[in-house]
């Protein structure tokens, strides 16, 4: 099925309203959202998935052309030729864009998770690191560079929304290993608070707050139907570590009864006594 409309697609045979809204611009936008939401160092995998794009722009750009064609031997008029035309434009002119992003990360600038320093940085003068801004799996791996090359340095203050699940494990595997201290000197939800749960001690500071909220399905469940994750075993699989760190699984039931669209903001009260934070 999926081969046929593939092949579809590149024969043109689609109404150019269709081809331009969904094999053009619509996937155009899911591929470019997966990117910024991950995060990929330069390198092999950057280098793969660049060549994957480019593969996918031939097959958008030919089939879009030939839809056009289509379009002008069935006498359409001008608009929906000039409109097709300059959907190819602007997809060919992104996706430079996103191949130039990959390559270059600090030039892209895909939102605060391509900065240069993709959202970590040391703060000399409070001698702590400090995770700012979505966590990606590219502030994964700049944040296991700088632990590395500051080994004296004992604590990250974090202030982040949340972001990637994935990428918040690996920095709680990280911050465990070396032994830091986490504090949450601004809000920090989401992701961000498994990131804080693998510290030690963990200290919700003056201007800080600890939102949670269950895992959101449509994360995982919306590709055709095809299930990618199971949100419970991956709930379960949290649940599990949380419990390891000392948290109570009365919390953690409504941690995981909370709607994904909504935030739960424990007091401090409750935080102590639930032992999500040490002080």
């Amino acid at each position: 099925m999926i081969g046929r409309l593939f092949a579809e697609h590149w024969r043109g045979r689609f109404p150019l309203a269709v081809t331009v809204a969904v094999p053009l611009v619509g996937l155009h936008a899911v591929v470019v959202a997966l990117i910024t939401r991950i995060g990929l160092e330069p390198g092999f995998v950057a280098g793969f998935v660049g060549a994957g794009i480019v593969a996918l722009l031939v097959w958008q750009v030919v089939g879009t052309f030939r839809a056009v064609d289509n379009s002008i031997v069935g006498r359409s008029g001008i608009f929906p030729v000039f409109v097709g035309y300059a959907a190819i434009t602007v997809v060919v002119l992104s996706t430079f864009y996103q191949l130039v992003a990959l390559a270059i990360p600090q030039w892209g600038g895909i939102g605060p998770a391509q900065e240069k320093d993709h959202g970590v940085r040391l703060d000399t003068l409070r001698n702590e690191f400090v995770l700012e801004g979505p966590i990606s799996l590219r502030g994964f791996s700049a944040l296991e560079r700088i632990i590395a090359d500051n080994p004296s340095v004992r604590a990250i203050s974090l202030r982040s929304q949340g972001g990637s699940i994935s990428a918040a494990r690996g920095m709680a595997r990280l911050i465990e290993e070396a032994g830091l201290e986490t504090r949450a000197a601004d809000p920090c939800y989401s992701a961000c608070t498994l990131v804080f749960m693998a510290g030690q001690p963990r200290v919700l500071m003056l201007d800080g707050a600890l939102g949670f909220h269950r895992y959101e399905v449509g994360t995982y469940r919306n590709l055709g139907g095809v299930v990618l994750l199971d949100v419970e075993e991956e709930q379960a699989r949290d649940r599990a570590y949380l419990i390891g760190r000392g948290v109570s699984e009365a919390f953690l039931d409504r941690v995981f009864a909370t709607e994904p669209d909504t935030i739960w903001r424990p007091t401090h009260e409750e935080l102590l006594a639930a032992g999500v934070v040490s002080e």
